[in-house]
């Protein structure tokens, strides 16, 4: 993240929660999580979903655009 110099601390702070979420879910362990079935199934999904919304709206709202990223939560 530290190369995009040009992105607000506020799309810096919602990629971390993000990558961080997504991190918290990796390795072996979790490995069903993973597959076409736990995408669709595992709540875990409905979280990572949310805060990719958060993310993608305030990039948008950073670049002067309107964004409602609500529909990918719904997912």
């Amino acid at each position: 993240l530290e190369a995009f110099e040009d992105l607000s601390e506020a799309a810096h702070e919602r990629i971390r929660r993000l990558d961080g979420a997504l991190a918290d879910m990796s390795g072996p362990e979790f490995a069903d999580l993973w597959t076409v079935v736990g995408l669709r199934s595992q709540p875990e999904w409905s979280e990572i979903r949310r805060l990719a919304g958060e993310a993608l709206d305030t990039l948008a709202r950073d670049k002067g655009g309107d964004s409602d990223s609500s529909d990918i939560a719904r997912r």
